[in-house]
């Protein structure tokens, strides 16, 4: 069997026993964070040429009604879980990112913007973000005379929903 599917596969099998013995709770969010990115996109996807991965995304999905759960599949990349440290423990390697003592959330940035990641910010650089903004509108060109904005997450759920024009 190959690397992503073992990987797959023992996230299902702790899933599953964690649903199963009620360690997770009904109505819970589950985050699985990985550098395998097969296992990322197939679980995202939803399904795969491989019928054994595609039973397990079945699995998955199955574990995610009867147990009245989300499952997030999240692509982290190896030079992050190799800082964070996650990625030295199956090599007997205990001192480095968490296992040092760092904050776990300090390696999963999710409360920056894509912006914000993809520049290597620490803190909002409102020119560097300014920037890269214009790149990305490069990318969608203006329709009707309207100019494409980016949505922040405050605009997410209201904003976004309201612009029947999409821009």
């Amino acid at each position: 069997m190959s690397s992503s599917f073992r990987e797959t596969a023992n996230w299902v099998i702790s899933i599953r026993e964690k649903v199963k013995e009620g360690s997770i709770k009904h109505g819970s969010e589950v985050f699985v964070f990985t550098d395998n990115s097969t296992a990322e996109a197939t679980m995202n996807k939803g399904s795969s040429e491989s019928p054994l991965l595609h039973q397990m995304v079945l699995d998955l999905r199955n574990m995610e009604m009867v147990g009245d759960i989300i499952i997030h599949f999240v692509w982290i990349s190896g030079k992050r879980m190799i800082r964070q440290g996650t990625d030295g423990l199956s090599r007997g390697a205990f001192s480095s990112g968490v296992m040092s003592g760092e904050k776990f959330l300090k390696f999963l940035p999710l409360h920056q913007s894509a912006f914000e990641r993809r520049l290597g910010l620490d803190k909002p650089d409102k020119e560097k973000i300014l920037g890269l903004e214009e790149i990305v509108r490069g990318w969608c060109p203006s329709r009707n005379g309207r100019v494409r904005r980016i949505a922040r997450p405050k605009d997410w759920f209201y904003e976004v929903v309201l612009d029947s024009e999409g821009s």
